[in-house]
């Protein structure tokens, strides 16, 4: 019964960021690798002059320590096949530095839920998912609201004032 619990609550985590993540090769924020315009796979239509976009979320990969206690793995997540490079003039320093700000931000965001998520012991395993679908849920759309503002403010990484103060914001 747990293993098909554990099953249904992948399969329920991941839904609202499958389109998202759906397959290619995804790698976690780390302090020590930052965003190279080589992690982008996909490229902008040529006319385009739209800046790059990042795919990236929040997700929670759940292991079961013992037989009442859950661990949540809270991890912000960049996804190389769904994020798009922009055009050789649009791959800028300035535009990268944006992107891996955005990345850092969800990174807090991620911190965040691990702290609403500690090992916790819980009467069903049913319980917990519950739980950390719901917490993963709200940490996705603030983080989504949370990157439209800093959109917004540094009007996608032009606004060098506003960018220097969302950088030490995040």
């Amino acid at each position: 019964m747990k293993k098909v619990l554990g099953v249904l609550f992948v399969a329920l985590m991941m839904f609202p960021v499958n389109g998202m993540f759906a397959g290619g090769k995804d790698f976690y924020w780390s302090e020590v690798k930052q965003l190279t315009w080589k992690d982008y796979k996909k490229e902008a239509d040529k006319n385009s002059k739209r800046k790059a976009r990042s795919s990236m979320g929040i997700i929670i990969m759940p292991s079961q320590k013992d037989d009442e206690t859950m661990t949540a793995n809270v991890y912000a997540i960049f996804s190389v096949e769904k994020s798009t490079k922009p055009n050789k003039d649009g791959q800028t320093d300035d535009a990268l530095h944006h992107e891996q700000t955005r990345f850092d931000l969800a990174e807090d965001h991620a911190r965040i839920e691990r702290t609403q998520l500690p090992d916790s012991t819980y009467k069903t395993v049913g319980k917990f998912y519950l739980i950390a679908q719901k917490i993963n849920k709200d940490a996705n759309r603030d983080f989504l609201a949370d990157s439209k503002k800093y959109d917004e403010e540094t009007k996608c990484g032009a606004g060098t004032a506003a960018q220097k103060k969302w950088d030490q914001y995040v």
